[in-house]
């Protein structure tokens, strides 16, 4: 007995073969897409698709196909971050701030100070301020 002869049987042969064939290719389709992603997550390599974040520093942060183990805290990103942009200091204070800390709009254009990177600011004497940590 082959389909044709099941489908006679069946009420509504009609719809049988189109029903059929909706489902097989559903599978097919489902099996391939499955394949594929196991595939992408099975090469590992860096450039292969996925998102790579890497610091101002040039150091690698994550690939989301390929990294597994964690890497830096989003604190230790901020860090890296802000130690390659430029900071500046009151003449008056001991502290330093980034751009994007609310301080910038408190503190004089006349009396800033600036220095290129926080460890420039912080070899002068100056130290991080809390509102910018």
């Amino acid at each position: 007995m082959n389909i044709p002869e099941i489908g006679e049987k069946i009420k509504g042969y009609k719809l049988f073969v189109p029903i059929l064939q909706f489902f097989i290719f559903t599978l097919i389709s489902l099996a391939s897409f499955g394949l594929g992603r196991i595939s992408v997550l099975n090469e590992g390599g860096v450039g292969d698709g996925g998102v790579t974040i890497i610091t101002p520093d040039g150091s690698l942060v994550a690939n989301t196909v390929s990294s597994v183990a964690p890497g830096p805290s989003v604190k230790e990103i901020a860090q890296s971050i802000h130690k390659a942009t430029a900071v500046f200091a009151s003449k008056t204070g001991t502290t330093y701030y980034f751009e994007s800390c609310g301080a910038s709009s408190r503190i004089k254009e006349e009396n800033k100070v600036w220095f290129t990177t926080a460890e420039l600011a912080q070899n002068a004497g100056y130290h991080l301020a809390k509102t910018c940590e």
